[in-house]
């Protein structure tokens, strides 16, 4: 087997999250941006899942994405559905 096909048949899958546990992110995403407290994320990744800490500034519905400010001047932006834990 060569090294790209096993980097592929080793790849994790990501998790399928049923409706409480979105709902359950998604109230924490809320209250981030509402409160102006920290989250604390856990972002789904092929090869090992990222934590990530900020307070959600703004929230996107159409495309589904927040912007977590990290630091001072400090931001990025989060895909909703890359999310797979957020505890406040």
């Amino acid at each position: 087997m060569q090294r790209q096909d096993q980097l592929k048949y080793c790849e994790r899958r990501k998790p399928v999250l049923d409706d409480q546990e979105m709902q359950l992110i998604e109230g924490a995403l809320l209250e981030s941006f509402n409160q102006h407290c920290k989250v604390d994320l856990a972002l789904f990744d092929t090869n090992e899942d990222r934590h990530i800490t900020g307070i959600v500034t703004t929230i996107n519905r159409y495309t589904r994405d927040i912007k977590l400010s990290i630091a001072a001047d400090e931001w990025e932006w989060i895909k909703i559905t890359d999310i797979i834990a957020a505890r406040l």
